[in-house]
């Protein structure tokens, strides 16, 4: 059994087409058939090869394949290929994520990254750019033709269209989020010889996540050293689950969205964090666009020697093992795209970015907001309403 998996079955025809061509010239194909509209399958000895629509990840169930391509995989989601490597795993299968990484959701890049390494997947990973088919590019790189297409792409838009390297798209809000400076392995490596403090970043959620992200403050630096980040789970659920961490006696406060006092006939998230964790939960009015630009100043910070971390122009770091969708969502937090019809608008897509919200929360109430040229010291440096004296930079 072989499946090849696309967000639509069109997209799933290019590899299927190829594989079925090369079966029917050694003999193999007994039958073809369209079962259905879209949909194709083929029958030889010993194998039945189909296509499959991820578009409703929960159709993915019936007989365990032996075999699965999941074509175009960085425009499908990360729960896909979980639930695909999960049927897999009945007859000890195995996978090939193929595509570029053109309107990628963000795990696919870090995935590609990790498996250029030894990992805990047994994955590894390849990159074939355009010009690698010298059939149709004999010039290698150096084709007059893959000249003229570096000629009129943008760079990054070249590098991964062509060169088959992941580049954040112009879209994205956090442009300068990059995995190998913002991101470290086992940031606390022993919870048993800590000896600071932890704070919580928070932006409540229920159909959308909920999403807490464990802070630690060094100095002018930020290390969040774990995520909590969970769909259709109430405040007393991720409490429970906070509780269980190993930073959790080590927590002394944090910072929540300011629309966590509201109540919605029953008790708001600010008084049942209070209740049940007597911690007092900071809050105040963040506007979207102050946010993102103090936050941008944690990614990119001239002048910083990178602390403990050792990385120069970066204030804050994310624990790549523990923090897979705080990261993922630098890759999905996005404006809208700019067309002729349509104004450009400066407020980005509001989705995708519950972890960034909260971590934007927390610099701000810690920080204050951005310096600012225009502006005087004194109006910008400290939040609109403190919380607690201290020095912001």
């Amino acid at each position: 059994m072989v499946w090849f998996v696309a967000g639509i079955y069109e997209l799933a025809k290019p590899e299927f087409n190829y594989a079925h061509e090369d079966l029917k010239r050694l003999g193999l194909v007994d039958n073809s058939y369209l079962p259905r509209l879209g949909s194709r399958e083929v029958y030889g000895p010993g194998y039945r090869m189909l296509t499959k629509s991820s578009d409703d990840i929960l159709r993915l169930a019936a007989e365990a394949p032996s075999f699965v391509v999941m074509c175009e995989a960085a425009q499908q989601s990360r729960e896909t290929f979980l639930r695909l490597r999960g049927r897999v795993a009945e007859r000890r299968g195995s996978m090939i994520l193929s595509g570029t990484f053109e309107g990628s959701l963000g795990w696919m890049p870090e995935m590609w990254r990790e498996w250029q390494r030894p990992n805990k997947d047994g994955g590894v990973s390849f990159s074939l750019p355009t010009w690698s088919n010298t059939a149709i590019f004999p010039g290698g790189e150096h084709d007059p033709e893959i000249e003229a297409l570096r000629a009129s792409y943008p760079p990054a838009l070249f590098q991964e269209r062509f060169g088959a390297r992941p580049c954040p798209p112009s879209t994205l809000v956090c442009q300068d989020f990059d995995w190998d400076i913002h991101t470290r392995d086992n940031i606390v490596p022993d919870w048993d010889e800590f000896e600071s403090e932890i704070e919580l970043a928070i932006d409540p959620g229920y159909n959308n996540p909920y999403a807490v992200l464990a802070c630690w403050r060094v100095g002018d630096y930020v290390l969040v050293v774990d995520e909590i980040y969970r769909r259709r789970t109430l405040g007393g659920e991720i409490i429970n689950i906070a509780k269980g961490r190993p930073w959790w006696p080590y927590t002394t406060g944090g910072v929540i969205d300011v629309t966590a006092k509201a109540h919605h006939a029953q008790k708001s998230q600010v008084e049942i964090w209070e209740e049940l964790t007597h911690l007092r939960l900071r809050s105040q009015y963040v506007p979207i666009e102050d946010g993102i630009t103090r936050y941008q100043s944690f990614l990119n910070a001239p002048g910083y020697s990178g602390g403990t971390i050792g990385v120069p122009r970066a204030r804050i770091f994310y624990d790549r093992k523990l923090c897979p969708n705080s990261i993922a969502e630098h890759g999905k937090y996005r404006y809208r795209d700019i067309n002729e019809d349509r104004p450009a608008n400066e407020k980005p897509i509001d989705k995708d970015n519950h972890a960034m919200k909260a971590i934007a929360y927390y610099l701000v109430d810690v920080f204050g907001y951005t310096p600012s040229l225009r502006v005087p010291a004194e109006a910008v440096w400290r939040p609109k309403f403190p919380r607690r004296q201290g020095v912001y930079a």
